[in-house]
């Protein structure tokens, strides 16, 4: 019974925090996701998920290619129509399981199991993770967050070459549910020098590697949404998205060791720059740092 209480704990824990929002109407962007999204109505629609972008079943314009996150769309829907009660209780319960993961991966690591719990613990319950969770359009950063950090357990004793290729498809699961699962590579990296055996998996980082260059190029080649989802400053201008990137990192760090003030959506107006050079302040040298 011990060695199952943290998971235990860490279960209850998710409920409690997170019950108030099992019937939370739906909003925003659950409207072009789910509830106005022909392609969930049929199983004849699900070749159009690897065809299209996200919300393109509603009848709207994005660059959004995300067919694993449309499929667990459509399988809710399947099973709850719009009943939001069962699309909240999944982002919750997956939420939690990625808590348990965080706990196993730090175990992995020869962290103290206390360490690890309380770890687990403070990604179970830090506010940052609110929206994403009793969100109903949040459903991609909670996936994609359990394909990283499944691939991040897996990856800390993958010793044989299945376990590498495991990860890898793992990966593939990822970006196809949400972009940000990009830093999968980075991290197993970084993870590969912590443990110092980065030389026995090398050949695991050049499989990774041809996996996010075949994504980017599938992403922007093969099915660039571009034009149709139309163009602006962001989307037009590359120095403008990497200054922007890298400024936002420090509004991140500050959100993660202080979280006040947190509300949905912050929207940052790019037309009060006449240049996107404009941009570049102190914390555009402390996102690169960070880099």
């Amino acid at each position: 019974m011990k060695k199952y209480l943290p998971f235990l704990i860490l279960f209850a824990l998710g409920l409690l925090v997170y019950a108030n929002s099992l019937f939370g109407d739906f909003m925003q962007d659950d409207f072009a996701l789910i509830v106005e999204n022909e392609f969930l109505r049929s199983w004849g629609s699900v070749p159009e998920f690897f065809t299209n972008s996200v919300i393109r079943g509603s009848g709207y314009l994005s660059n959004l290619y995300r067919p694993v996150a449309l499929m667990f769309y459509f399988v809710l829907y399947q099973v709850f129509e719009l009943n939001v009660v069962g699309y909240h209780l999944f982002n919750i319960l997956l939420h939690i399981v990625n808590a348990c993961l965080v706990f196993c991966l730090f175990k992995r690591l020869k962290f103290v199991e206390m360490g690890a719990f309380l770890a687990a613990v403070l990604f179970l319950v830090h506010p940052t993770q609110v929206e994403s969770v009793s969100y109903i359009a949040g459903l991609p950063d909670v996936l994609s967050s359990f394909f990283v950090i499944l691939g991040l357990t897996i990856w800390a004793k993958a010793d044989k070459w299945r376990d590498q290729v495991g990860v890898a498809m793992l990966f593939v699961l990822g970006l196809f549910t949400k972009e940000s699962a990009i830093v999968l590579l980075p991290m197993i990296v970084v993870l590969s020098f912590y443990q110092k055996n980065w030389k026995e998996r090398i050949w695991g980082f050049v499989l990774m590697s041809v996996v996010a260059g075949a994504y980017l190029v599938l992403k922007f080649v093969v099915l660039d949404f571009v034009l149709e989802s139309g163009s602006n400053t962001y989307t037009e201008n590359l120095g403008f998205r990497l200054i922007y990137f890298v400024n936002t990192i420090w509004d991140y760090l500050v959100i993660l060791v202080w979280p006040v003030t947190l509300y949905f959506e912050r929207i940052f107006d790019a037309t009060i720059f006449g240049n996107y050079l404009d941009l570049i302040s102190w914390k555009t040298m402390v996102g690169t740092m960070f880099v």
